[in-house]
């Protein structure tokens, strides 16, 4: 470890040291960088850029990018509290979703999509969670589990059909 210096000459001269140690390693970079052969291939083109999406055909205001925001966190956090009481922060995010929508009826499904991530059936769904109290929400969301469980079996056995594999057999979903 270098010595601390004491005065201001000692400073300097430890700067004018490293600054000759820099200007040394740099010369040695430039003799291998002049040493290397040229390119003979053209380098690969760069991919081109993806098209931004249009903006949106709707503002929101604080209170309702907090309740996005809300929503998308409520969400989270049911997906991390798999099997304990999920059904209550699905409950919460279907609440913020329900003032989003007061505000917002006419461009519902583009909000939903842009700033939520979500399609307008399964926002309905929580919405209809959040009207709910007690043990009726816990209910009504293994409903929706099991009706949600139900249509994505039936769409993998129409697709293994048009595939024509497993006699309409369902197939394991591959994960």
């Amino acid at each position: 470890m270098p010595k601390t210096p004491s005065t201001i000459d000692e400073l300097l001269a430890q700067c004018r040291g490293s600054i000759s140690d820099l200007d040394r390693e740099l010369a040695k970079i430039d003799r291998f960088v002049a040493a290397m052969p040229p390119l003979t291939h053209k380098p690969a083109p760069l991919p081109p850029r993806p098209k931004s999406p249009p903006p949106p055909s709707y503002w929101l205001t604080e209170a309702d990018m907090a309740n996005a925001m809300a929503a998308n966190q409520m969400l989270a956090l049911a997906k991390l509290m798999r099997g304990k009481s999920e059904h209550a922060y699905y409950r919460a995010a279907g609440q913020h979703l329900a003032r989003l929508h007061h505000n917002h009826s006419n461009e519902w499904a583009e909000l939903l999509r842009r700033e939520c991530n979500l399609s307008p059936r399964r926002a309905a769904e929580l919405m209809s969670l959040a009207k709910l109290s007690g043990p009726a929400v816990k209910d009504a969301f293994l409903e929706f589990r099991k009706a949600d469980a139900e249509r994505h079996k039936k769409a993998r056995r129409s697709k293994a059909k048009l595939r024509g594999e497993g006699a309409g057999k369902a197939q394991k979903h591959p994960k």
